[in-house]
């Protein structure tokens, strides 16, 4: 039955007229007429048995007989008339305990959901407890209280989530409850995270990094962590774990305590360990480690002492746990997971590189990874350019007066006692002077020794001049500008950097022709460039 939907007043008679929802929905004006908020039509949509119509349509499977194109028309219709954005319609859905239920029993299947339906389910429970932009504050609290009520009252809601958290779209109904609840409402976010917490979320995310678990719910579990992270760090007083701070201090506080941080490194220790499981974990450690001290730095001046000492005692924890890990994390780089060989565009087979290894011989294998090749270069900078430590790890000379090498000046030498290697730089230094305690850098000695960084450099400007005369593409270097690069750093930091009498004695080290070819090349070569 075909319907001349003009949307006026005395036109609108189909309440006393045999005509379907289905029927109603197959008119393009509809969805308009609701956002405009059309009085006989949210009159009608509001009903209580049209909106549970609607809701079945956006938890239940089409059938397959249907043609793909249309087969979910009406499913996105109904979440797209639920989440209009309309105030009868949210509280309607929020005060009946029907239609949460028949959404809840949505999350109650088995995996894997039918990932479209789950995002219009994601969506309408998002609408919900999220606060719309003309809503006011009294009814936007009735509203996501009532919703959260029901969720507390299922007892398994978490458990249900985390089962489906390689659904991206139940992910993302996570990260809603998380992060996107009214910042003005602090004591409701407060609320929500202790449920969360208390619910243990954070621990049964972990547990889904296993090398058993789906990579995409490594993805999703790495995604909604390092979200926790950094909306955790921007919340004022984020991240400890004291009932005064910021609404997310027990979840961050959880995922930064030792238990946990303990499991992530169980986890990517696991002598089963897949590439998707270490690679995820990986990240999600550097997410807090890096985010947590920029944050940290960026902050100084605007927080409290204490806020500041809970920052710092939160890093620690984490920074502490993985150290005490260290030597077991080595074997990863030592007994990396077989990849297999790759077969590039030019006909060459290469190992396959893999997300968990990065190691400075590799630089030079991969000639065209440029991701590869900013990630080596950038690491040898941080080699150079850090400071020399004692052997209970603090550094030996402060920076804050500037880099100017190594003197006397009592601010940078620990105790305000000589330089240990003042009169140095013309004499050789044996190995056993450099890593006395007082100077230790094994990662600066290992990239001259072991690495052999000089001649590699020099290397790759003979395989440049020789690739330059074939001119053929497998032939092509695309790493010649990390290298100059990398040469730079090395003459840089040789000069001015708090390591640069360490450096200049490494070089000297060398073998004399190897010494000649690089002071010719930094002499002629960098300087052509």
């Amino acid at each position: 039955m075909g319907i001349s939907f003009v949307f006026e007043a005395d036109i609108l008679y189909f309440y006393g007229k045999n005509v379907s929802l289905q029927e109603l929905m197959d008119e393009d004006e509809l969805l308009q007429e609701c956002i405009s908020q059309n009085k006989k039509v949210i009159d009608y949509l509001t009903q209580p048995e049209t909106l549970e119509a609607l809701v079945s349509y956006v938890v239940t499977d089409p059938s397959p007989d249907r043609e793909l194109k249309v087969r979910f028309k009406y499913a996105n219709l109904a979440s797209e008339l639920l989440t209009s954005d309309v105030p009868a319609i949210v509280e309607k859905v929020a005060s009946s305990s029907n239609l949460l239920q028949m959404l809840y029993q949505f999350l109650e299947k088995e995996k894997p959901l039918n990932p479209l339906l789950a995002s219009f389910v994601s969506k309408v429970f998002g609408m919900l407890v999220q606060r719309r932009s003309e809503q006011n504050w009294y009814s936007y609290q009735f509203t996501c209280f009532q919703v959260l009520d029901f969720l507390k009252s299922r007892g398994d809601f978490v458990e249900l989530a985390v089962k489906h958290i390689g659904t991206s779209a139940i992910m993302d109904l996570l990260i809603k409850l998380i992060c996107g609840v009214d910042d003005d409402n602090q004591e409701l976010k407060r609320g929500i995270h202790q449920w969360l917490n208390e619910s243990h979320l954070v621990e049964q995310l972990v547990e889904k990094l296993a090398p058993d678990c789906d990579s995409e719910e490594h993805s999703s579990v790495d995604q909604l962590l390092c979200e926790l992270i950094i909306k955790g760090q921007d919340t004022p007083n984020g991240g400890s774990d004291s009932q005064t701070n910021g609404s997310q201090s027990r979840l961050l506080g959880t995922l930064e305590s030792k238990d946990v941080i303990n499991k992530l490194m169980d986890t990517l220790l696991h002598e089963e360990r897949s590439e998707s499981s270490v690679s995820h974990v990986i990240n999600i450690l550097l997410t807090l480690l890096s985010y947590r001290g920029s944050h940290k730095q960026s902050n100084i001046h605007h927080n409290s002492i204490d806020t500041i000492d809970g920052d710092l005692d939160s890093r620690n924890t984490v920074l502490k746990t993985v150290v005490s890990r260290l030597p077991d994390l080595q074997k990863i780089l030592k007994q990396p997971t077989k990849l297999g060989k790759l077969t590039t565009a030019y006909g060459m087979e290469v190992e396959r590189l893999g997300s968990t290894r990065l190691k400075v011989e590799l630089f030079f294998k991969f000639s065209l990874n440029n991701f590869l090749h900013t990630q080596v270069t950038h690491c040898i900078a941080c080699i150079l350019g850090k400071p020399l430590v004692n052997g209970d790890g603090a550094e030996v000379m402060a920076v804050a007066e500037g880099i100017d090498g190594l003197n006397n000046n009592p601010k940078q030498i620990e105790n305000g006692e000589t330089n240990p290697l003042e009169g140095e730089s013309d004499k050789e230094m044996d190995r056993s002077e450099a890593t006395h305690e007082a100077f230790y850098h094994p990662l600066l000695l290992q990239l001259f020794s072991e690495c052999k960084i000089i001649q590699k450099i020099l290397e790759c400007y003979v395989m440049e001049e020789e690739s330059a005369t074939e001119k053929r593409l497998h032939n092509l270097i695309g790493y010649m500008g990390h290298i100059r690069e990398m040469a730079n750093d090395i003459v840089q930091y040789s000069k001015e950097g708090p390591c640069g009498l360490l450096i200049q004695n490494e070089i000297k080290k060398l073998p004399d022709d190897v010494i000649t070819q690089w002071e010719e090349f930094t002499l002629i070569g960098l300087a052509e460039g």
